[in-house]
């Protein structure tokens, strides 16, 4: 599908500019932008991040920062991730264009988050982890439901997985049945 994309559409977001072509590309386009956008914004930043200057805005603005720290060996990390970097993405792009000194990795960012398709495919995965992945984990994870109780639920949401694939707009509707 991101091929189907790319050959429509072109380079998609930090790959649209030059001094990226030779970057690697061994994630996907998404998992690039969850990891490196909680790499320069989450509590865990490296050194090449801005986790002080979005610290500061949160502080100046009375918000509350929900970027975490991107783990990809977790079952929920990607669609937390993404539902995260959504809720903040307008914030990041202020932060980001604040910075006077902007290094290759924060310029990569702030591409990513500005391209109208990672945004598109951020929401894709947001939608995901609001309706399906996030519920599940928090059951499995607040121990109101022993794991062992919850096969007729995982049998639910197989079932309703299924019909998504031929009838995708249930996953936008009010009531999830599942």
């Amino acid at each position: 599908m991101l091929k189907n994309i790319v050959s429509k559409e072109g380079p998609i977001g930090r790959d649209s500019m030059p001094v990226f072509k030779n970057w690697s590309k061994k994630q996907t386009l998404i998992e690039r932008v969850a990891k490196t956008t909680s790499d320069i914004f989450g509590p865990a930043g490296d050194h090449l991040g801005v986790r002080d200057k979005w610290e500061a805005h949160c502080s100046r603005n009375g918000t509350r920062s929900f970027i975490g720290n991107y783990k990809d060996n977790r079952f929920n990390a990607l669609f937390q991730t993404s539902a995260e970097i959504l809720f903040h993405r307008k914030d990041f792009i202020k932060v980001i264009n604040h910075v006077s000194n902007k290094n290759l990795k924060i310029k990569a960012v702030l591409a990513d988050l500005q391209s109208d398709c990672v945004q598109q495919m951020l929401k894709a995965l947001c939608l995901i982890y609001v309706t399906i992945t996030g519920p599940y984990w928090w059951l499995i994870t607040s121990g109101t439901v022993p794991c062992l109780e919850l096969a007729p639920v995982i049998k639910q949401l197989e079932s309703f997985l299924q019909t998504c694939t031929t009838q995708p707009e249930l996953l936008v509707r009010q009531e999830i049945n599942w």
